[in-house]
């Protein structure tokens, strides 16, 4: 929200929209759309360098922000499930269509399809674990060395 507040900050200062595009590194419609918000709720800069970051959000954006959604009961509720949802998803034939139908029957408030997917989606690719090892240098292996000088680990195979 410091981009609202630097927007409207560089139109007080009477700079065009064009300057403010490429000083705030923001789109030029993003732009028109955060200026004609303030015109229209007739807000002061003071006003605006005063509010925090959630007022300003709630003035300037329709959608909550994330760390509000994180709070929500709903959320609270498909965080609990979300590693058997996540396991489930690994069975084969079983699809993120059969467990939204799955997890609908089960709450009486749940999420639809597209927001139900994107909280499993974010959740699998936060418990993704990387296998990548890190390879350490060894004297004791035999070596030999390949056009450039860079040594080179002759591999064995193990059957």
């Amino acid at each position: 929200m410091q981009r609202i507040k630097q927007i409207i900050r560089y139109h007080h200062e009477g700079m065009a929209i064009k300057r403010i595009v490429k000083l705030s590194r923001t789109s030029r419609n993003t732009v028109k759309q955060y200026l004609s918000k303030y015109k229209e709720l007739g807000l002061t800069a003071e006003d605006i360098s005063s509010k925090d970051e959630y007022s300003l959000h709630r003035l300037f954006s329709s959608a909550p922000p994330k760390e509000l959604a994180k709070k929500d009961p709903r959320y609270l509720r498909l965080e609990q499930m979300l590693p058997e949802i996540a396991k489930a998803l690994r069975r084969r034939g079983m699809t993120l269509e059969k467990q939204w139908k799955l997890y609908a029957s089960l709450e009486t408030d749940y999420y639809q399809r597209t927001q139900f997917g994107d909280h499993v989606r974010e959740y699998i690719g936060r418990s993704k674990s990387s296998m990548l090892l890190e390879h350490m240098e060894c004297s004791g292996l035999p070596s030999r060395k390949k056009p450039g000088n860079r040594p080179f680990f002759a591999r064995t195979w193990i059957w």
